[in-house]
């Protein structure tokens, strides 16, 4: 249940991540206000996953799935570019937290 928790933790701060972007720096008011809320909401289901996991994994597989899933959204719906360091440090990031989680 826990990973549940966190799961849905990650998509509701990738969902704030996105209204963040969309929001023009807080000039779309309603986008400001639904990022601030999906943090809030992101945050309280991360404190609940942590009543069973580890913060180290918890918290770094948070971060990092949210920083991939915002890469690819970036790249997809605001046609964003990097360069191939940028996915050379994802990949490493993304066995970073495989390997949190596993061993």
């Amino acid at each position: 249940m826990h990973y549940i928790y966190l799961a849905a933790g990650i998509a509701i701060e990738i969902l704030g991540s996105t209204f963040l972007k969309m929001s023009d720096g807080f000039q779309k008011k309603m986008l400001g206000l639904l990022c601030l809320a999906s943090y809030a909401i992101a945050y309280y289901l991360v404190a609940v996953s942590m009543k069973v996991l580890p913060l180290n994994i918890a918290y770094a597989t948070w971060c990092g799935v949210g920083t991939l899933c915002t890469m690819l959204i970036g790249i997809f719906c605001f046609n964003e570019k990097f360069k191939r360091s940028g996915y050379i440090g994802l990949v490493i990031l993304l066995g970073g937290i495989i390997a949190l989680n596993l061993l």
